[in-house]
């Protein structure tokens, strides 16, 4: 009986009863209490409607969830039509891409067995036309929607007073239904279409992203059909080639209808002041019974009756004015005779509430606590953004005297009490449905969207006064396995709060993170305070960044401060507390000195503790570039611990001061790179590392001068091979190609250890010239001298050993047995082989290597078959060829130990 025709008659269809609600839908129905926009109601004949739903008793049903997360176009298998015309772009939405104009659609197959919900996004980056527009099936008989007959939304004909149009029929010969909102998509479409569709009702809305509703038709069905079987939805879209990219759909969910039985029920009870209070419903309760007195008794807590002077009421919230006042003891309200949209009464419900006196939230009282800027991957959250404020005061607030900003944009917060201690999680005011497990979930009409890599945000209250602030990027993870989705950032609570950006990182639960209940890394370690930036802003001002929020407004005088060789200055701060400070000089700073200061232990954070700090800070401008050779890579780590950072570290060859900001560092293996865009000096005969993250940096390697380790984003680098370099406008001054092979043969692992230059003597690109650096260190030397750095005494002889004996065992003492070498010309190939005592072969190193006057070769201790040589007596046998006939051969001696 697929398709089976079942006529009703017209009178049938005036008799509406009954609602329907599932999870997905109640949000949906709720919001529909909407005045009618433009709406015109059509006179429709049952010739149109052999093709639609059809009622037939099956079981099956048939739900439809689509985000495009998937790579290609139709990852999920339930679409046909011309999938190979759609894409899914870099938004991760659903995307015309066509070669010409034309028509493209796509439809998927529905079995219903009686009602659904639906809700699907849809954007037009054109103004609509005949030539340019969309017809949106929600049930078609075929899934070629060219021929298909159903029921459509419509948007695109010629003029601007496009709006939305509910049709049934084809695309040659269709009735209208209903016309909404003429005007309204004029100029595009951005926006989601919702609705319910019942055995005898459609309703349908429209939402901008501003959270505005329109409604398209909230009416019966059309006389002379009712839901039958399987059924088609989709799009199809029409387009001139101006277009063939400019249709994007996104966010479909359709899903089964349940009927509901239950009564409204009261969620709450809050007193607003002593003459009024508010109640809460679960659901929409038609106004009249709302508002009307008699659905309502209110008793003070000496059991008098108080009289009910008026009502406001919305549909979910009333609020109830009262004749005489309310009192601090437990006040009663007892409510009944309301009913829901489907005519449920509700059961009598007594509640209690007190009369309740909010007070201000101070600096720091409130905290942003946690957040999800990029939820996919999803580990075990709800797939969406939220914001977690926590009031760690032992006050009792009222949310709504608080704003989130970001930028310049002001996010209002919905009026609910906010108690001490308590978690409240703020999530888009549509996607409060995802969150239904979890506590303390509140919906914000507008949501301040969370940049996946990184942006500011402050709550403050209703006159501007900042309560707390916060900035994060993805250094801010600490983990650089979690920076890529899935994973919260998580506060680490009051210790933290002067901690700035530091306070935050991924968080340590198995779910992705803690909304509604304390955080999992709330015991991070505080960091110590220390100098984490310096600025030229100009010939007279310098800013000064600090690890930690100070108090600028009590202490810091210019006596905190003693200035070695600088002109005088005054000390300010944008603001009474910041990380940052201004150093104002009296006198124009010159280029090439190199100013001092010293900075003492008289600091004090935003909570008033005295913080110690002793050290000299040094800054200058105008100082030169390096040129080629003056400045090298002296160390890299290139495969770090699981959720670790990549780091790079250079030397200054020189006496002279260089500052690398605007020099370039490239990874030429896939062509990667990164500007130096702030300040960047490299002392003489000094180190400077860069790392995206020097906290993760600092906590899992000895970090001996915390100022030679900058902190900024770096190429990637591959863990097999790969290239560093250093660019001065495309000028190469220095270039390193490392390789995984270069590291210790005995190592059982190379992740997390560093390669570290020998020798400043050698060529970058003199694979000898590297070596795993020592684990007695920690497997890296960031910012100091490296562990497996050796001086080589320059000789007339041929071939000097540096040491009699060697010990292979990584602790970054006589590693290797080094030789060097010193020729009349270059252009030598050097080869060499180790014999033990007995005169046995046990490593033949035949490849042969070119060899300029000077250099050096080392040996690690392994055989040819990548075992270790036993403890004894070596011999090196050295044979030296050039291309002129000349040869020399040279043997020397060691002992290896252990």
């Amino acid at each position: 009986m697929n398709n089976m025709l079942t006529w009703y008659s017209k009178q049938a269809f005036n008799n509406i009863g009954g609602d329907y609600i599932s999870n997905f839908a109640y949000l949906l129905r709720n919001s529909f209490k909407l005045p009618m926009y433009n709406i015109k109601h059509r006179v429709l004949t049952p010739m149109f409607f052999f093709f639609i739903f059809g009622f037939i008793h099956v079981s099956a049903f048939s739900q439809v969830k689509e985000d495009f997360s998937g790579q290609t176009f139709n990852s999920s298998g339930i679409w046909e039509g011309n999938i190979d015309q759609f894409i899914v772009n870099n938004k991760g939405q659903g995307q015309l891409n066509a070669t010409g104009a034309g028509t493209s659609y796509i439809s998927t197959p529905l079995v219903w067995k009686d009602s659904f919900a639906f809700s699907f996004y849809v954007k037009m980056n054109f103004a609509p036309s005949n030539n340019n527009k969309i017809s949106m099936y929600l049930s078609g008989n075929q899934s070629d929607l060219n021929f298909s007959n159903g029921i459509m939304m419509n948007i695109g004909k010629t003029g601007d007073t496009d709006g939305v149009t509910l049709a049934v029929g084809d695309q040659m010969v269709s009735t209208i239904i209903a016309e909404s909102g003429a005007g309204l998509f004029a100029n595009g479409v951005d926006g989601t279409f919702s609705g319910l569709i019942t055995e005898q009702r459609i309703t349908i809305k429209f939402t901008n992203p501003d959270q505005t509703n329109w409604l398209v038709y909230d009416g019966p069905l059309p006389p002379g059909f009712i839901l039958n079987s399987t059924s088609y939805f989709g799009f199809l879209m029409k387009y001139t080639s101006s277009n063939v990219k400019n249709f994007f759909i996104d966010d479909i969910f359709i899903d089964k209808y349940i009927p509901d039985t239950q009564g409204p029920v009261v969620t709450g009870v809050n007193a607003i002041n002593l003459n009024s209070l508010q109640i809460n419903l679960n659901e929409i309760v038609p106004e009249d019974e709302l508002v009307d007195t008699l659905n309502y008794q209110i008793f003070n807590g000496l059991n008098d009756k108080i009289g009910i002077d008026s009502i406001k009421g919305n549909g979910l919230s009333a609020i109830i004015y009262t004749r005489s006042p309310l009192n601090n003891n437990p006040n009663r309200i007892i409510i009944s005779g309301l009913h829901d949209k489907a005519g449920n009464l509700m059961e009598s419900q007594e509640l209690q509430f007190s009369l309740i006196t909010y007070s201000s939230a101070l600096l720091y009282d409130i905290l942003i606590n946690e957040l999800l800027p990029d939820p996919t991957p999803v580990i075990g959250l709800p797939d969406g953004e939220f914001i977690e404020l926590w009031n760690g005061s032992e006050k009792t607030l009222q949310l709504s005297q608080y704003r989130i900003q970001k930028t310049n944009v002001l996010y209002a917060l919905p009026k609910r009490v906010f108690a001490p201690n308590e978690y409240i999680i703020l999530v888009p005011g549509n996607e409060v449905a995802k969150w239904n497990s979890f506590p303390n979930v509140v919906g914000l009409a507008s949501f301040p969207s969370l940049n996946n890599d990184g942006t500011s945000l402050s709550l403050i209250d209703s006159v501007g006064k900042e309560i707390h602030s916060m900035s994060y990027d993805l250094s801010s993870y600490k983990d650089n396995a979690k920076k890529d989705g899935g994973w919260s950032l998580e506060h680490s609570g009051k210790s933290g709060v002067c901690d700035g950006k530091n306070a935050y990182a991924a968080s340590t639960d198995a779910s992705g993170g803690t909304p509604g209940r304390e955080n999992s890394n709330k015991s991070i370690s505080p960091i110590n305070l220390e100098v984490t930036g310096i600025e030229i802003i100009d010939d007279y001002n310098v800013q000064l960044c600090f690890s930690k929020t100070l108090d600028f407004s009590t202490f810091v005088t210019t006596s905190s401060f003693h200035g070695l060789n600088v002109p005088e200055f005054n000390v300010f701060s944008p603001s009474p507390v910041a990380s940052c400070c201004i150093l104002e000089f009296e006198e124009s700073l010159s280029d090439g000195i190199w100013y001092e200061i010293k900075l003492f232990d008289r600091f004090q954070n935003c909570l008033g503790t005295v913080l110690k700090l002793d050290t000299i800070i040094g800054f200058g401008k105008g100082f030169q570039k390096p040129a080629p050779g003056d400045v090298f890579v002296n160390e890299i780590l290139y495969n770090p611990a699981t959720g670790g950072y990549d780091f790079v570290e250079f030397y200054n060859n020189t006496d002279k001061i260089f500052d690398l900001k605007g020099m370039t560092i490239l990874n030429t293996q896939g062509n990667k790179s990164a500007n130096i865009t702030q300040t960047a000096f490299i002392q003489p005969k000094g180190y400077l590392a860069f790392c995206p993250s020097k906290a993760w940096l600092s906590a899992n390697y000895k970090v001996k001068y915390p100022d030679n380790i900058l902190e900024m984003a770096i190429p990637s680098f591959n863990s097999d091979m790969g290239n560093i370099s250093l660019l001065d406008n495309q000028v190469v001054i220095d270039s390193f190609r490392y390789s995984d092979k270069m590291q210790n043969v005995f190592l059982s692992s190379t992740k997390g250890i560093s390669l570290e230059r020998v020798s400043w003597e050698q060529l970058s690109n003199n694979n000898s010239n590297w070596q795993s650096a020592s684990t007695d260190v920690g497997g890296g030397t960031p910012g100091y001298e490296n562990s497996q750095r050796r001086i080589f005494i320059k000789t007339d002889k041929i071939l000097v050993k540096t040491e009699e004996h060697f010990s292979p065992n990584q602790d970054g003492f006589l590693d290797q047995f080094i030789v060097t070498y010193h020729l009349d010309k270059p252009g030598y190939i050097l080869r060499w082989r180790v014999f033990d005592a007995a005169g046995r072969l046990i490593k033949n190193n035949n490849s042969g290597i070119l060899t300029g006057t000077d250099g050096f070769i080392s040996w690690d201790g392994s055989t040819d078959n990548i075992s270790k040589a036993l403890p004894g007596i070596y011999v090196i046998e050295f044979q030296f060829t050039h291309d002129d006939g000349s040869t020399k051969r040279e043997r020397i001696s060691c002992v290896l130990s252990y």
